[in-house]
C-alpha cells in the first residue's frame, strides 16, 4: 500500500493512502507494525527515526499516529480511526503539480500558487485566493519573503474536518 513515489494531491492522498480511510483499513494492510508506548523511556522522536517499518502511537486523545520508514510517512487518524492528515518528509520521491517535492526550494510551490506562513502552525499554506485547501509545506519558520532560499521539509496532506 506504501508508495513513496505516489503523486501528492492537496486534500486527497499521498503515499499510496487516501485521505477518509479508516485505520483497520490501513492496519489490515500492515504485515508488521510496532507499537511505541511512553513508558519505554525511549523518546518518540528517537523511536521513530529508528524503525524503518511501521511504528504506532496512540495519543491521549485517542488519536492514533502510524509512522513508515524512519517517519518518511506520518498518517494521523482521528478518534474515530479516521485518516486526517497524511504528512510527508525525509526521502519521499513523490510530487505535487509535477515538480514541487520535498527538498524543493519553497519558492516552486509559490510559482504554482501564492503561500502565506502560518506562525501558529509554522506552516507555509496556500492563500485563500488561490482556492487551493488540502496542502500545507513545511520549511523555515519564516515567511518566504524573509527567507527566499529555503527548502520543503515536509508537506501535509489533510482534510481538517475529518479530525473532529
Amino acid at each position: 500500500m506504501v508508495n513513496d513515489c505516489a503523486e501528492i494531491v492537496p486534500g486527497k492522498s499521498a503515499a499510496g493512502f487516501d485521505l477518509g480511510a479508516s485505520i483497520n483499513e490501513v492496519k489490515s494492510s500492515i504485515c508488521s507494525l510496532s507499537e511505541w508506548q511512553t513508558s519505554s523511556g525511549i523518546p518518540l522522536y528517537e523511536a521513530i527515526r529508528s524503525e524503518s517499518g511501521w511504528l504506532a502511537y496512540v495519543r491521549e486523545n485517542g488519536e492514533e499516529v502510524l509512522y513508515f520508514g524512519n517517519g518518511m510517512i506520518e498518517l494521523n487518524f482521528s478518534a474515530e480511526g479516521v485518516l486526517f492528515n497524511i504528512f510527508i518528509s525525509n526521502e519521499y520521491a513523490g510530487a505535487l503539480w509535477g515538480d514541487v517535492k520535498v527538498g524543493s526550494p519553497l519558492s516552486m510551490a509559490q510559482q504554482h500558487y501564492p503561500l502565506e506562513y502560518d506562525e501558529g502552525d509554522e506552516m507555509h499554506y496556500p492563500t485563500e485566493e488561490s482556492a487551493v485547501i488540502g496542502v500545507a509545506f513545511y520549511a523555515e519558520e519564516l515567511p518566504l519573503e524573509e527567507a527566499p532560499d529555503q527548502l520543503i521539509s515536509g508537506i501535509s496532506v489533510h482534510n481538517w474536518s475529518m479530525s473532529r
